[in-house]
């Protein structure tokens, strides 16, 4: 659960809560020209929303399975090999 939260929590992390919260009410129509700086946000902005919209929920699906179940997989080799 620890990993989901920090894919999730990724852009808060990365750019600290009041930047993101900056940027996440902000609209900007952008530039004509785009500089390394732009590009490289715009990079970063990309993997943050791959890791909140994808990874994140994914992730946090699979821990609270593992999390639930767990302890069954130990006890269903035993009763295989036992």
């Amino acid at each position: 659960m620890f990993f989901a939260g920090a894919i999730i929590a990724r852009p808060i992390i990365r750019k600290g809560y009041p930047k993101w919260w900056k940027d996440a009410k902000t609209i900007d129509s952008g530039e004509f020209t785009t500089t390394p700086e732009q590009k490289e946000e715009n990079k970063q902005n990309d993997i943050d929303a791959r890791c909140v919209q994808k990874y994140g929920p994914g992730l946090a699906a699979f821990g609270t399975l593992l999390w639930a179940y767990g302890d069954l997989i130990p006890r269903m080799i035993l009763r295989l090999f036992a």
